[in-house]
């Protein structure tokens, strides 16, 4: 019987779940300099309900991000990519004020997610014909706050299941923590590398 080879994914976003004390971890906030800002945070210390996977996993940290003005959010900026190649951005929302999407910047956005839906994942994919790209989790229109977790850039043509170097999704919607690294990893630093 020939067993079946694994799947190799790589998640270029490096913290997916705001976790550790590394600050951002290689992530940036756009819009800074106007006064855009974004923390790693617990969501119960924010009054905003955990993130429950369709599997019934609860996903409890991520990142606040509050912006002042349109184009701001938290970015992943000069992504090593393959230059004619689908890149897809993911990753789930909850929106307190403002609206939010998913942006490869200089290339497009997925459609909005608004103030009042709960959390809800935005995702948006294009071929990118470059050997950087800039990923970007943003408000479009202007003044918003929101959190974000389980970010997943990856070069896929959908968004997939996601994951990160302590865990991973099943299909169906189960969050599988794996301390071992037997079936995920960090390439570097833990919670600030693909």
């Amino acid at each position: 019987m020939k067993m079946a080879k694994p799947v190799l994914r790589r998640n270029l976003w490096p913290n997916p779940r705001g976790l550790a004390a590394v600050g951002l971890g290689g992530l940036n906030v756009q819009g800074s300099q106007a006064g855009a800002t974004a923390d790693q945070v617990v969501f119960a210390d924010h009054d905003i309900p955990d993130l429950t996977l369709p599997g019934g996993s609860e996903i409890k940290t991520g990142f606040r991000v509050v912006t002042v003005g349109v184009n701001q959010g938290i970015r992943l900026p000069s992504a090593s990519v393959v230059n004619g190649a689908a890149y897809t951005l993911s990753a789930y929302v909850y929106v307190v004020s403002g609206a939010v999407d998913a942006q490869i910047v200089l290339v497009g956005n997925g459609p909005d997610v608004v103030a009042g839906s709960g959390w809800q994942r935005v995702a948006y994919t294009s071929t990118i014909t470059a050997n950087t790209a800039d990923f970007t989790v943003r408000s479009p229109n202007g003044a918003a706050e929101f959190y974000v977790t389980l970010a997943l850039v990856e070069q896929a043509n959908s968004a997939g299941d996601p994951f990160d170097g302590d865990g991973y999704v099943t299909d169906d919607g189960t969050f599988v923590s794996n301390p071992t690294h037997s079936r995920v990893a960090w390439e570097g630093t833990e919670n600030a590398s693909p």
